[in-house]
C-alpha cells in the first residue's frame, strides 16, 4: 500500500497545501489499516490499487484512494468503490464519504459519475479559499 500510494499521489507534488499522503510511511500506514481498514486490489497477482478506511459520524470515509499510474483508466479505481459500497452496506452504514482537492476537478468528476454529491465545502489551516469539499452517497 505504501508503494501504491506513494506512487499514485507523486504526481500531486504541486498540490498546495502539499498531500499528506506523501510523507507517509510503511509503518504509519501499517497502524492505519490496524486502527481502521483497507482494501488492495489485485490484478493478475499484483497490487494495483488500494484505499483505505475509517468510520465518521456514522458514515464509512475512505481515503488515499490510489491507484497505479501505470494501471489507470482500466476500470481499478471504479471496483474498489464499488467494493468499499458493498462492505458499507454489509456493515450497516448508511453512506459512504471522501473529500476531494478543489484542484482535482477530474478526480471530482470521476466520484461524480459514481453518485457521490459534494455536502460540504472545507478550507485547509491558513487558506482563505475553499480548498477540498466532502463528498457523500448513501449505500
Amino acid at each position: 500500500m505504501h508503494r501504491l500510494t506513494q506512487s499514485a499521489f507523486g504526481e500531486y507534488t504541486w498540490l498546495n497545501p502539499p498531500s499528506g499522503a506523501l510523507r507517509e510511511s510503511e509503518e504509519s500506514i501499517r497502524k492505519d489499516l490496524e486502527r481502521s481498514g483497507g482494501a488492495l486490489a489485485l490484478m493478475d497477482g499484483r497490487a494495483v490499487g488500494c484505499l483505505r478506511f475509517d468510520r465518521q459520524d456514522g458514515d464509512l470515509h475512505v481515503y488515499r484512494v490510489a491507484v497505479d499510474p501505470a494501471s489507470q483508466a482500466r476500470g481499478i479505481g471504479t471496483a474498489l468503490m464499488a467494493w468499499i459500497h458493498n462492505y458499507a452496506h454489509g456493515e450497516g452504514y448508511q453512506a459512504v464519504r471522501l473529500g476531494v482537492r478543489r484542484q482535482l476537478p477530474r478526480n471530482q468528476r470521476f466520484y461524480e459519475r459514481l453518485g457521490y454529491e459534494v455536502i460540504a465545502e472545507h478550507r485547509h489551516p491558513g487558506f482563505a479559499d475553499v480548498t477540498w469539499v466532502e463528498m457523500r452517497r448513501p449505500v
